[in-house]
């Protein structure tokens, strides 16, 4: 059986290959404002050059402190592969600057890239929970148990992440009504119907969203908007574009979540 799925999976990586050199976008985007390929989006060179070093090779956990939050509201940014806590420190900026969120700390480390697209294996074709993944499952556990809602930002691998851990908690019957989803780009082949609000973003060239979300969207529950884009990067080929309107056009429960100097082309269409 898992053999027929991996098997499956090769060849729908095969198929899509033809969009690979467009993960960057038609244009890499070095220079790009709080892009993760522009060095000056990071606090110092160094921090850039760490980042490239720990995206190849990979690096030691990182534990986030946690914020002083008395809300009974918690947002979660849930990474993908290749993100050292730079990087994730710059996507939660950009999250929090776009969106009314105060992002609270869920890194998904990393191994090095050919560790990581392990994991993405283990965790899509397996749907094998390791000792990381069970950690975030008792981070949003808790939260599921002592907030009003919860919501989960999840790019790439975070999509895999998210759904496996949405398929535990239907599987135990852990109410998750309080729980809503967005993903990025997701590089899983599924995502469970289940009594929760989820919504999918994709560009129509990003090779990771064509071998997953989209090539398995009738798999997939909730809306899945898609932007006639390429690239893969998160703050550049997604956030950026979703303040700009250019995934959906007021249907989005997400674009409800913008601040108010991102909203214009919202009440415009009212």
């Amino acid at each position: 059986m898992e053999s027929t799925i991996i098997m499956l999976d090769l060849k729908i990586a095969i198929k899509h290959l033809w969009s690979l050199p467009l993960v960057f976008g038609k244009v890499p985007p070095i220079f790009a404002k709080n892009s993760e390929l522009n060095v000056n989006s990071y606090s110092t060179i160094k921090d850039a050059v760490v980042s490239v070093k720990r995206a190849i090779l990979g690096s030691s956990k990182y534990t986030i402190p946690p914020i002083n939050d008395t809300s009974n509201i918690e947002v979660f940014f849930l990474n993908g592969i290749c993100t050292d806590i730079n990087v994730w420190k710059l996507n939660a900026a950009e999250i929090e600057e776009i969106f009314d969120f105060k992002i609270s700390p869920l890194h998904n480390p990393t191994h090095g890239v050919i560790p990581d697209l392990i994991e993405c294996i283990f965790g899509r074709t397996f749907n094998i929970l390791d000792k990381e993944t069970q950690e975030i499952f008792q981070t949003l556990y808790k939260a599921i148990k002592t907030k009003d809602k919860v919501i989960i930002l999840a790019h790439s691998q975070g999509g895999i992440i998210i759904s496996q851990l949405i398929d535990h908690f239907l599987d135990n019957d852990i109410d998750i009504s309080n729980i809503e989803v967005y993903t990025f780009a997701s590089a899983s082949d599924e995502m469970a119907k289940g009594n929760y609000y989820v919504e999918h973003f994709a560009n129509k060239y990003d090779y990771v969203a064509r071998i997953g979300v989209l090539e398995y969207a009738s798999n997939f529950y909730g809306n899945v908007f898609v932007r006639k884009g390429a690239g893969h990067l998160l703050n550049i080929h997604y956030l950026q574009p979703l303040s700009k309107g250019e995934f959906c056009v007021g249907r989005s429960r997400l674009s409800r979540y913008l601040k108010y100097k991102h909203r214009w082309w919202i009440e415009s269409t009212q």
